[in-house]
């Protein structure tokens, strides 16, 4: 017979009263599937018929583990914990999925009878339960937690049912870090009192935080279910929404959250957010204005109106607001790196000046983190086999992935073992895709710098490599708690600041010998450093637009943060040394901006470039779609002193060659070391005069043009930027040669040392 003939034969003794029948069955059925749902579920129900719930529970939990959202196992568990005399957990069972927020007539009446099972205190104990939740807000409002924590645990002690008391109690204790147990607190709260928006709502903060905004939204829309004019409630939903990506959902939240409070600054900065994240950029500065008009100490609005002026190219505005930001909360991370990378696009900025402010980056926020004599117990053997652990927030959709993937492919693994700890919120393919190479994956998402360093130490992880660190919301400061004998930047353009960061990987052209940049690291050279896998969705290379047109194209799919004021002055002159020249930009849908359509024109204007020769795209395109573009290009120019990358690879790809100007930077010489890898250095221009010199020339060559449009792309599969294996033996090689270093060094244990 088969497992199923067998079930079904146990079914029937099990409905016929046959229960010694169905057991022998349902056994034979577990001998052949462990984890058959069904059979584990009703051998726990014969259990509980007999009289013995508690020999049911381990039935009942193995049929939950296998189908988590089946909501009749779990209620046949909370059946059996009530049976077992433990009322608590089985209230527990109903505070959390699939029972949790059910409201059927058999949910009623099963949460009455455990309730009753959790008993009904006296008169006066409600009253001293009053009491102590009472000393626990005051206790709470003057910052004293554990003390307050202590006053609420007093309460649910004379009053379990005190819903109140549970809600408060969660509040502290997630303030006081002890998250499991506030989520704890918070699902009693729920269970208690379904319609409790208050505690849904907490509940639902607790879920954002902790990154798990699926169950967050599901708390709000339950907050709100029983309370609709709660407008914190909308205003949070919106900004979970948001970071599931949901920008037009996110929104329509916000804007609700206003209509019910119209003078809430926090809904407009959210507001503000969502709009930035759909593409249109004034508008979301309006919205953050109008925070900062209701709230003018609003920081996170500075910083959000920093961000956004930065992406119309208003650099000296973007680090004012990120200065004002930081005046406002010193201790806000996020916005003091936002302001080191606005350095990065900042034409005047002098490498001294920048390092000096990294510098302050570090007595800040980084060297009181610092140990003050760290010791590790990793094997300091220098040949074995290393434990390297990569901490980014960018494995996902997003440049530093696409760059990294190839060296992951290629790693070595009987020489390296490979971690991530990766911060990331909505994972997606290319995250799956790095979570199946690793040999560790350790979602950070919600644990604070310590926590994430005490997990990295905890892992024996010997090299720790930052990936980006002053990017997006990745953590320069994890390194700073020093919790891996060697830690390395990766894909940063910039220094650390840190000096317990030992070294950055680098190139010769980036980063030359006796180059004017300073780093705290030890630059570690590469021949050459980009790296990109082969573009298999492009499209071919389209022939030059200038044989069709009888004019050439220059273009630039740069973001328009790169867009320094000295580069559209540049790109003007261009404009008119090459007379019968066309422009085109693009970067998204963000050319639709009518600020910065017309900060674009008055550069071209002060060089009398008439508009008609100017075109200005906007779209939200697929790859393919967005890589033809190039078809409409002839020569590609480069933004400064912020270079682009990726962008540079994709033109190359697509067979538009691309000029550069040198600069004293690594963020200003890295489409120059690109072409250097592809053999194009006469398209490096030393001066501005250069650059022109370059476009005039080289758009009077068509049939050499042409030539090198045909061939590039082959170029470039062929170089050192699509060669991963290569390369990654090379990165290798210095993380070895960092190891042999730290061995040597006689930073071990003590007791390692021999």
């Amino acid at each position: 017979m088969s497992i199923e003939d067998i079930f079904r034969q146990a079914l029937v003794h099990h409905q016929a009263g046959r229960l010694p029948e169905a057991e022998r069955d349902y056994r034979r059925v577990l001998a052949e599937a462990p984890g058959h749902p069904d059979a584990n579920h009703n051998l726990g129900m014969i259990a509980l018929q007999v009289g013995r719930p508690a020999l049911g529970l381990d039935y009942f939990r193995a049929a939950m583990a296998a189908v988590p959202g089946a909501a009749v196992y779990a209620s046949s568990y909370a059946e059996a914990l009530l049976a077992s005399g433990d009322a608590v957990a089985a209230l527990g069972v109903l505070d959390r999925p699939p029972l949790l927020g059910r409201d059927d007539e058999e949910a009623r009446e099963l949460r009455g009878r455990v309730l009753r099972g959790v008993g009904g205190p006296s008169p006066e104990e409600r009253r001293s339960a009053v009491d102590c939740y009472n000393a626990g807000v005051g206790l709470h409002g003057q910052g004293r937690l554990e003390e307050a924590a202590e006053q609420y645990r007093r309460a649910v002690s004379l009053n379990p049912a005190f819903a109140e008391a549970h809600n408060n109690l969660g509040i502290a204790l997630a303030a006081s870090g002890r998250f499991g147990e506030a989520e704890d607190s918070y699902r009693t709260a729920v269970a208690l009192k379904p319609g409790y928006a208050d505690a849904l709502f907490n509940l639902g903060v607790f879920y954002g935080d902790r990154g798990r905004f699926k169950d967050a939204v599901v708390c709000y829309d339950q907050a709100i279910a029983h309370a609709p004019s709660f407008a914190e409630a909308h205003n949070n939903r919106g900004t979970v929404l948001n970071e599931l990506g949901r920008f037009r959902e996110a929104a329509e939240s916000h804007e609700r959250a206003l209509a019910l409070r119209p003078d809430f600054a926090g809904a407009h900065y959210n507001l503000g957010n969502a709009i930035r994240d759909m593409g249109d950029t004034e508008r979301a500065i309006a919205s953050y204005e109008r925070s900062l008009e209701i709230d003018p100490k609003l920081s996170e609005a500075h910083n959000a109106l920093g961000n956004a002026v930065k992406t119309l190219g208003r650099i000296d505005a973007a680090m004012d607001h990120f200065r004002r930001a930081i005046a406002l909360n010193p201790g806000g991370v996020l916005t003091n790196t936002n302001l080191l990378v606005a350095t990065l696009y900042h034409p005047s900025m002098t490498e001294e000046e920048r390092f000096a402010l990294h510098r302050e980056f570090e007595d800040r926020h980084a060297r009181p983190l610092y140990p003050d004599d760290p010791v590790f117990p990793n094997p300091p053997d220098p040949s074995r086999r290393l434990r390297v652990g990569y901490v980014s927030a960018n494995i996902h959709q997003h440049p530093v992935a696409r760059n990294l993937l190839p060296v992951i492919e290629a790693h070595d693994r009987e020489r390296f073992e490979i971690h991530f700890y990766a911060d990331v919120p909505v994972p997606d393919g290319m995250t799956a895709r790095f979570q199946a190479l690793a040999d560790g994956w350790h979602p950070t998402l919600g644990d604070d710098d310590r926590g994430v360093a005490e997990r990295v130490r905890a892992d024996g992880i010997d090299i720790l490599v930052s990936l980006a660190g002053h990017f997006d919301n990745n953590r320069p400061l994890v390194c700073a708690h020093r919790p891996a004998p060697v830690q390395i930047s990766f894909h940063d353009p910039v220094t650390s600041g840190l000096e317990v960061v030992d070294a950055l990987i680098t190139d010769r052209v980036m980063t030359p010998r006796r180059g004017l940049e300073r780093f705290t690291e030890r630059p570690m050279r590469l021949p050459s450093f980009y790296l990109h896998a082969p573009m298999t969705e492009a499209p071919d290379p389209a022939p030059p637009p200038m044989a069709v047109n009888g004019y050439p194209t220059f273009g630039s799919f740069n973001n328009p943060a790169k867009l320094s004021d000295e580069t559209l002055r540049l790109w003007a002159r261009v404009m008119e040394a090459v007379p019968e020249a066309r422009l085109r930009l693009k970067y998204r849908n963000w050319f639709g901006s009518d600020g910065l359509a017309r900060r674009v024109m008055a550069f071209m204007g002060e060089r009398d470039i008439i508009p008609e020769r100017v075109e200005l795209l906007s779209s939200s395109d697929d790859v393919a779609s967005h890589l033809a573009l190039y078809g409409g290009v002839d020569i590609a120019l480069d933004p400064f002193p912020f270079n682009g990358s990726t962008t540079t690879f994709e033109s190359f790809w697509m067979g538009v060659p691309v000029v550069a100007l040198l600069g004293n930077a690594m963020v200003s010489r890295w489409t120059a070391s690109m072409l250097t890898a592809v053999g194009l250095t006469g398209w490096i221009a030393a001066t501005p005069d250069d650059y022109v010199a370059i476009c005039r020339r080289m758009s009077a060559a068509p049939e050499d043009l042409g030539r090198l449009r045909q061939d590039l792309r082959r170029r470039v599969a062929a170089s050192s930027l699509c060669d991963a294996r290569r390369k990654t033996r090379q990165i290798e090689r210095i993380y070895r040669a960092m190891w042999r270093g730290w061995c040597a060094s006689g930073r071990q244990e003590r007791h390692d040392r021999r």
